[in-house]
């Protein structure tokens, strides 16, 4: 292999799974109507470039077919290049000009399945080292937003931005003294329309990034007595949905509940959706605000946190949201949400500096000069996870995360991200081995035992992770060589092919139908952490549409017990470790099921102690299935704040109020270095996801307003440590890992990989004083 060629396949190893046996066609896309080609939102990785290098496909081979598939079917969304202007003016850097997504080097796009094929390409068959490991690293495919809909050029308009209107909400009719001089003759009308949308709340912002989330709910409404009428607390709400979604500010919340109102439906929080567009029963889709408990009003009840009827702390609340779409949610692996929480992110960071300007200047003054001013604090929290990924805080989106939260609380204001661990500890979706020796003998070889549950209407994933290379530009002979094979095959079954460590062909079965495959073992191999995975991907294992059974040439999958081989082929005898995942497949909150999870099913890995407990943390056999390491695979990060869960239960003779909760996952697999942070061991704190042993879940608003619902796990936790962190900020005391760490309760046992530095108790609990009625009248 020559020193300076890259002969292996590099990038996402979902992208390779949908570009060859993954069926790109039938997952889903925006569709095109100009040239009715899938577009696909991905999530770029990059460094040492710009976004308009990115865009123009200048790291392309000049004149190459691939730069310009790239360019032609690559559209970034303009509000992320505003963002990143925005941010070049708010810390002036003359070593570094580039904005701050340009410094983090992530970035969301669009791209055609022309694009995706057109990067894989450059990257298997450029000759030098600029292109992957230098400039774009990782592109990672998410599901489309909406893949029945095909709409008409007019009726979609530029569709290679479907968030053109996202940019227009927040910068058209803002940031002109930013972007454009001022001058005679320049249309002002709609400076002036700001002076009515300035800030209800000057605390701590508290946002979510969730699924399903009733804005109109009663329960983020507060008295305003200069209006003499209730106001929402929601300042923006991006709802992800269609190709270009929906943004409501809080005037025009405030509207959508004035006109039901006046039309008599007061007590009617589903009329307000519907008006909005919200909620359509015209769409043949899952309705999710139409339903008694929704995940996301449970999560921004508890994050807000005001007691139900304390007007006065109401009032002061300024909450945002974002709803990721459905396809994001209804996808049972999570393992493509990226390129939604993304942009998510950016649009609340973006959404707080305007609105700190408007409120500010409520005329915006025309003048071209700089502006200072102080942007409030935030706090985000995401109630969402996956299990598959490097667990080393080495993604995208963690490096992305990380990056931006360390510049935006050094230059602009202070800003937390709080994430849950996950409730994944006793799953046995984590395994890991070491490879000793020298091929052919027994410690130089391991078998995982996949168990592969009958009745799965969606594909079930391993990721098999290698320790890192000391050089990525010259990588060494391979080390480690997969195999997978379904029930009853014996290790040397005829048409099951080894796929070797740097290998860029995949093993696909059957050979005959790439497009139906039911089994697919791949290598990728990322430059940048310098880390490699295998991955094994099956197909269903029964139709999600019944209609298909007996169609030629569509193939499932059989259940049961599969295997995945794994060697050791390099001839040098020291110890290799390998690290295994398996993906999220599980059904999520309120949805009908499709998935159903596998697992690892050694015969090794006992369950259940002698008196019939469950086992809680690994004991000392070497088991390779383990239950540590098996925290969520984007909190591994340094720099959010991940929270476990906690069972509350009652003293009796002394023992402790709470206990860990069974399910709390926690642990990376290979702790990552915080540079000015704690080291990240597991989760940060905990807090209550129970309320006791039997009452499982905890107390929190409903979809409609006056509802009460029971929800659990660590994605509960979560948003009460949010809520501790908001008035943290609120009080001045910078909302960091530190702080929170700081102020928790050393009550709760269990290893620090799981309990992180104790309990964060809830100072207002919701759901003991909430009332049973619709908007209560004003206070006497």
């Amino acid at each position: 292999m020559a020193e300076d060629r890259y002969d292996i396949p590099l990038g996402d190893p979902y992208l390779r799974w949908l570009i060859g046996p993954g069926l790109i066609a039938a997952r889903g896309g925006f569709v095109d109507p100009r040239n009715e080609e899938i577009r696909t939102p991905v999530l770029i990785g990059f460094r040492d470039t710009t976004i308009e290098a990115i865009e123009q496909g200048l790291d392309f081979a000049e004149d190459g077919e691939n730069g310009a598939a790239w360019r032609d079917g690559l559209a970034i969304p303009a509000f992320l290049k505003s963002f990143n202007d925005l941010t070049k003016r708010l810390r002036p850097d003359s070593d570094d000009p580039r904005g701050l997504l340009e410094k983090a080097g992530v970035v969301m796009g669009f791209a055609s399945d022309s694009a995706l094929a057109a990067y894989q390409r450059e990257a298997e068959a450029r000759s030098d080292n600029s292109f992957v490991p230098q400039r774009i690293f990782s592109v990672a495919p998410g599901p489309a937003i909406d893949p029945d809909r095909t709409g008409d050029t007019e009726d979609v308009g530029n569709f290679a931005d479907p968030w053109r209107n996202i940019d227009v909400a927040l910068t058209e009719r803002l940031l002109v003294p930013f972007y454009k001089e001022v001058g005679g003759g320049e249309d002002l009308s709609f400076l002036r329309r700001a002076q009515s949308t300035a800030l209800f709340g000057q605390s701590t912002v508290v946002a979510v990034i969730d699924d399903a989330v009733a804005y109109a709910n009663s329960r983020f409404e507060a008295f305003d007595p200069a209006t003499s009428a209730f106001r929402t607390s929601v300042s923006s709400a991006w709802i992800q949905r269609d190709p270009a979604g929906l943004v409501f500010d809080r005037a025009g919340i405030d509207g959508q509940l004035a006109a039901v109102a006046a039309a008599g439906m007061s007590a009617d929080d589903e009329a307000v959706y519907r008006r909005a567009g919200v909620l359509d029963f015209g769409r043949l889709d899952r309705h999710s605000l139409a339903y008694r408990a929704s995940h996301g009003t449970a999560v921004l009840d508890l994050a807000n946190g005001a007691p139900a009827g304390d007007m006065a702390e109401l009032a002061t609340r300024n909450l945002k949201v974002v709803q990721l779409p459905l396809e994001v949610i209804r996808d049972t692996s999570l393992s493509r949400l990226d390129a939604y929480v993304f942009p998510g992110f950016i649009y609340l960071l973006f959404n707080v500096v305007i609105e700190t300007l408007m409120a500010k200047f409520p005329n915006f003054p025309l003048v071209d000069e700089e502006v200072e001013i102080t942007v409030l604090p935030m706090v985000v929290n995401m109630s969402i996870g996956n299990t598959a990924g490097p667990h080393d805080g080495g993604s995208v989106l963690e490096r992305g995360f990380d990056f931006i939260l360390r510049w935006w609380n050094d230059f602009v204001a202070p800003l937390a991200l709080t994430l849950p661990s996950g409730n994944s500890h006793l799953a046995r979706i984590h395994a890991g081995a070491t490879l000793r020796g020298v091929p052919g003998t027994a410690s130089a070889a391991r078998v995982f035992d996949w168990q592969v549950q009958p009745d799965d209407k969606t594909e079930s994933a391993v990721e098999i992770w290698l320790p890192p290379i000391d050089d990525p530009f010259a990588p060494p002979a391979p080390r480690v060589r997969v195999k997978a094979l379904p029930p009853g095959k014996p290790d040397g079954a005829a048409g099951f092919d080894w796929v070797t460590e740097f290998d860029a062909a995949a093993f696909v079965q059957p050979f005959g139908a790439i497009d139906n495959a039911w089994l697919s073992v791949t290598y990728s191999f990322n430059p940048l952490d310098r880390r490699g995975v295998f991955m094994v991907n099956i197909a269903p294992t029964a139709f999600a549409n019944p209609d298909l059974a007996g169609t030629p040439d569509v193939f499932l999958a059989p259940p049961g017990r599969w295997r995945i081989l794994i060697e050791k082929v390099t001839p040098e005898p020291g110890d290799l470790p390998i690290e295994a995942w398996v993906q999220r497949d599980d059904t999520p909150f309120n949805f009908r099921r499709l998935g159903r999870q596998s697992y690892f099913n050694n015969a090794c890995y006992e369950r259940y102690d002698a008196t019939g407990h469950p086992i809680e943390e690994d004991p000392p056999d070497g088991c390779m299935v383990r239950r540590s390491g098996s925290m969520s695979a984007i909190a591994t990060g340094c720099r959010p704040v991940v929270v476990g869960g906690a069972v509350r239960t009652e003293p009796v003779n002394g023992s402790r109020e709470f206990v860990l909760a069974r399910y709390s996952a926690g642990g990376p697999a290979s702790t990552p270095p915080c540079p000015d942070e704690p080291e990240r061991k597991g989760p940060d704190v905990v807090a209550r996801s129970d309320d006791s042993r039997v009452a499982h879940g905890v107390l929190a608003a409903g979809t409609a307003s006056g509802s009460t619902v029971s929800v659990g796990g660590t994605s509960i936790a979560s948003p009460q440590v949010a809520n501790a962190l908001a008035r943290m900020a609120d009080a001045g005391v910078p909302p960091t890992r530190t702080q929170i760490q700081a102020a928790a309760e050393a009550v709760v046992a269990g290893p620090v990989e799981r309990v992180g530095a104790g309990i964060v108790r809830s100072e207002h609990t919701p759901s003991a004083t909430r009332p049973l009625v619709q908007r209560p009248g004003p206070p006497d």
